[in-house]
């Protein structure tokens, strides 16, 4: 019996052109959907940062506020704190002050007028109270002056007059600006924040 020979079929590399067409399409799909999936997963991790930093920003941010709060209420608490402080330094201190230092200002006022007029004559106007104690004080310094009493001043105020110039010390009026300026200042201080803006505009 003859042998029996099969026919041989020679297979190209890589297959067959239509299974490398598949093959080539197949791999060309594996690589878009990898190249797809890596940029969808880029952007899920980009959105989940920013979201992350958006929360952590919004907590940065309501801490801080939160702080600004705490210092505006301590500060107004502060402030509240001191106004009797001041108010008592206003209205029984700064008085003494004034009383004590009251010849002295005078004092310092005739030097000044008799700088400004060496020959000419100087006159004090005090109030009748204040005529024994001023008189002691420019006793002290060469200065010829012509004190005269005034009840029309009180006894924190005195004019002096010389030639065509004249002074004039009040510190009763300072002490009253002293009272108000202060008084206004701890009103401002005490309005809610969004009030004190309102009102500037």
């Amino acid at each position: 019996m003859p042998a029996l020979k099969l026919e041989t079929f020679e297979i190209e590399q890589g297959g067959t052109p239509l299974q490398r067409l598949r093959s080539d399409i197949l791999d060309r799909a594996k690589n878009d959907a990898y190249a797809n999936g890596f940029k969808d997963g880029v952007n899920v991790t980009k959105e989940a940062v920013n979201a992350e930093q958006n929360r952590l920003l919004a907590a940065i941010l309501e801490s801080l506020s939160d702080v600004q709060i705490g210092r505006s209420e301590a500060n107004a608490s502060a402030v509240r704190n001191l106004r009797p402080v001041v108010e008592a330094l206003v209205t029984h201190l700064a008085p003494d002050l004034a009383k004590r230092n009251f010849s002295d200002a005078v004092v310092d006022a005739v030097v000044r007028a008799r700088s400004a007029d060496a020959d000419g004559e100087i006159s004090l106007r005090v109030a009748p109270q204040q005529v024994t104690f001023v008189q002691s004080q420019l006793a002290q310094h060469p200065l010829a002056v012509a004190i005269i009493a005034d009840d029309t001043l009180s006894d924190l105020h005195a004019e002096i007059h010389w030639g065509d110039g004249c002074d004039a010390i009040n510190l009763d009026a300072f002490l009253g600006e002293l009272a108000r300026v202060c008084a206004e200042f701890f009103d401002l201080t005490q309005e809610e924040p969004h009030e004190r803006n309102r009102d500037a505009n």
